[in-house]
């Protein structure tokens, strides 16, 4: 008789688990409707794609059978474990309905890598609380109040617990050695998908690749020419951040946002190609890209992690070397062992200034000083730009066009704080004081002697054009649109033509141009020269968005149209 008591009690509690899971789902295919139905099953049956349906439905429902047994295993477990799982399942919900805000997706294994290579706890804390969803709280406080009133069958969870965790790191191991990981899910189990499924791919690989710790540990290849002179000029790589190219007035926008650019455009010491494009629309991704000249994408040998970098060339041509970082006080930007090459690597600790925005202008008076005095410098320079929240990127009493946002406000427009004229204002302000600030400090009592000032951004922004809500790291065209010119004396700039429609992946030849490199002792065969381009070698221009190796959800895209 107590068997069967046992026995029913545990059927009752599985039928809530299922019944609680099932209304979670409802709930999320409501909202997420966007994302579920690029899982339309439906049309795949219409199409005739059988097999995808079969590997669909396959993936799709023993992750959900997961869910049930997770708010199960909840349910029976003593309180103390109760508290445990409600953390785990808020963690989950809260950060994936924050995907779901930015991106209509659940976040995946590329987030991850962001995450972990390239967002120091300010770019987290802002990404958090910019795309926190109210709603995240409702499905919260639901499994709470079960928890509380459920009472517990198991007097011990550590068992319960352990296969739990056993059963969500077997089954996600599984899908993200044999699959793309790609396939409907509950918010429960997506963040744990990716959280399982980002080690399997960088540490073990998949079916039909090897791990990208393989990649990663390759050594570069080497540069085995060596220049035979001293360098007679200096070379200043600038990498902005967030700077979409359609919102600078030197390209022709509305508002005057960058106007001493202009006074150098009308002075004659600018070569600009107008609107370029990004390789990419994130910026660890973009960054990589300009530090290999990798133009090949996806990339799925690898050869970010092994092509020669821009240091290595100019190191073996005699310069000296500095990587200036607004941003971040670790690297970030390619791999561990390239920091040897740096040079002198200066950091936004190093920077040490009471606000971040004020950083561009220091390293500008540091590059002023260095190739004010000397020559045969190589400096590449990631600004601190003006990465969302935009409002930390210039000080309140600096806005020109209003109204702006309260700082307070969430950056997400699903939130309805922000109008989009609010969020242009405020984008339009921080361009105008961090262009005006840097450029200034670095050009205003004139152009350092031989030296190439190129200039460009790492990626652009979406302003909450067609409804999106995201800024970056997306697959619109806004986030692939960047400004590119190169400051120079007329005296030493080679005759260009601008006509060209330039891309990121021409910048990696132009600086070895700079250097003097000679084409025949380069490594690769990379992109078009912006010396050598002309109007006429311009070809259909496209961007990716995603992971650069190909190896979970990505997209190239065309951007001119």
């Amino acid at each position: 008789m107590e068997k069967t008591h046992w026995k029913s009690l545990y059927s009752k509690y599985f039928l809530i688990s299922l019944f609680f899971t099932a209304g979670l789902i409802g709930f999320e295919f409501f909202l997420f409707s966007k994302y579920y139905e690029s899982f339309n099953t439906i049309n795949f049956l219409k199409s005739g794609v059988y097999i995808k349906v079969l590997k669909t439905l396959a993936l799709a429902v023993p992750s959900l059978l997961l869910s049930v047994f997770f708010v199960f295993a909840a349910l029976i477990s003593p309180y103390k474990y109760k508290i445990l799982y409600f953390f785990l399942f808020c963690l989950s919900v809260l950060i994936e309905y924050g995907y779901q805000d930015a991106f209509n997706r659940f976040s995946n294994s590329e987030d991850a890598a962001n995450a972990l290579f390239a967002a120091d706890s300010r770019i987290m804390f802002n990404s958090v609380s910019g795309y926190f969803d109210n709603l995240a709280i409702i499905p919260c406080l639901a499994f709470a109040l079960l928890l509380i009133f459920i009472k517990p069958i198991q007097t011990k969870g550590l068992k319960t617990f352990l296969l739990t965790l056993a059963l969500f790191v077997g089954f996600f191991s599984l899908t993200a050695y044999f699959t793309t990981n790609y396939f409907p899910s509950a918010s429960l189990n997506a963040f744990y998908r990716t959280g399982i499924g980002f080690p399997v791919r960088w540490y073990i690989g998949s079916l039909n690749q090897p791990a990208l710790i393989v990649f990663y540990n390759a050594p570069r290849q080497e540069v085995t020419f060596e220049g035979q002179r001293e360098p007679g000029n200096n070379i200043v790589f600038i990498v902005d951040e967030s700077m979409r190219g359609d919102h600078l007035s030197l390209n022709g926008y509305a508002r005057q946002t960058t106007p001493f650019l202009e006074q150098l455009n009308q002075n004659g010491l600018i070569k600009n190609w107008g609107i370029a494009v990004s390789g990419t629309t994130c910026s660890i991704n973009s960054n990589n890209l300009l530090l290999t000249g990798v133009n090949e994408l996806p990339d799925i040998k690898g050869n970010i992690y092994q092509f020669p970098t821009v240091f290595q060339y100019s190191k073996a041509m005699g310069y000296k070397n500095f990587y200036f970082d607004g941003q971040l006080s670790y690297r970030w930007n390619g791999k561990s062992t390239d920091v040897e090459d740096f040079g002198e690597w200066v950091t936004s600790d190093n920077l040490q200034q009471e606000n971040l925005y004020e950083n561009d202008a220091e390293i500008a008076r540091r590059v002023k000083a260095i190739v004010g005095n000397s020559t045969g410098n190589f400096i590449w320079i990631n600004k601190f730009g003006v990465h969302p929240p935009y409002f930390a990127s210039y000080p309140n009493s600096a806005s020109v066009w209003l109204p702006i946002p309260q700082k307070n406000a969430k950056i997400s427009l699903f939130a309805d704080k922000i109008k989009p004229e609010e969020l242009v204002n405020n984008y339009d302000n921080a361009i105008l004081y961090n262009s005006q600030s840097f450029f200034t400090n670095l050009l205003e009592d004139g152009l350092a002697r031989n030296t190439f000032y190129v200039y460009t951004s790492d990626h652009g922004q979406n302003l909450g054009e067609n409804g999106k809500t995201l800024s970056h790291c997306s697959n619109t065209k806004n986030e692939a649109n960047v400004p590119l010119f190169i400051v120079a004396d007329p005296r030493i700039m080679p005759n260009v033509d601008t006509t060209f429609r330039a891309s990121h992946s021409n910048i990696f030849p132009t600086l070895l141009d700079l250097i003097n490199f000679p084409e025949n002792e380069r490594q690769q065969k990379y992109s078009l020269s912006l010396f050598n381009a002309r109007g006429t070698n311009s070809k259909p221009r496209f961007y990716f968005e995603g992971n650069l190796n190909g190896r979970f959800s990505n997209g190239k895209y065309l951007f001119d149209q």
